[in-house]
């Protein structure tokens, strides 16, 4: 299965980077709900009885993506929650609580591309939703960049982030 997902890769980071290199845009909405929820598929733990998935998403920018989503932020990340919340339903998934995605500004990236964090976060004794943040061992961070073609995906030198085509 594992070569499958190789080739799929691949593949579609070759179309994808042809395309985005030759029509370098900000990143859309649609995008981000896109590979979040394969973000989601792609850090499920499998239990004895459930399937459970991050409830935390950190969704890192350009500064120029961020700017663009400025005057309706938190009315998109409502929209990328109830997103989650949904294909977490679709798929029989469970969650430790509501999912939660965050956006920050990084500096590091360009235009259009942009990386996602998962975390999965227990909420706190007594409350149905998690409160402050509670410590927890972070995911692995995808960063989504346009690349040349036929360049493998690598761990980048950090090992908490590895580099993936948009």
């Amino acid at each position: 299965m594992s070569f499958l997902r190789s080739v799929e890769q691949r593949i579609e980071g070759l179309i994808e980077g042809v395309f985005g290199r030759a029509f370098r845009t900000n990143v859309q909405p649609v995008e981000l709900a896109r590979k979040l929820a394969k973000e989601m598929d792609d850090h499920r733990t499998v239990s004895v009885s459930r399937i459970y998935v991050p409830n935390e998403y950190t969704v890192y920018l350009a500064a120029a993506d961020r700017e663009q989503f400025s005057t309706y932020e938190g009315s998109l990340l409502e929209e990328l929650q109830e997103h989650l919340a949904e294909h977490a339903r679709r798929e029989k998934y469970a969650m430790l609580t509501q999912p939660r995605v965050l956006l920050e500004t990084d500096d590091d990236l360009d235009l259009g591309e942009f990386g996602i964090a998962t975390r999965m976060v227990q909420p706190e004794r007594g409350s149905e939703e998690a409160g402050p943040r509670v410590a927890a061992t972070p995911g692995q961070t995808m960063v989504y960049k346009p690349a040349a073609a036929g360049v493998p995906l690598l761990p980048s030198s950090s090992g908490s982030r590895s580099r993936a085509r948009r």
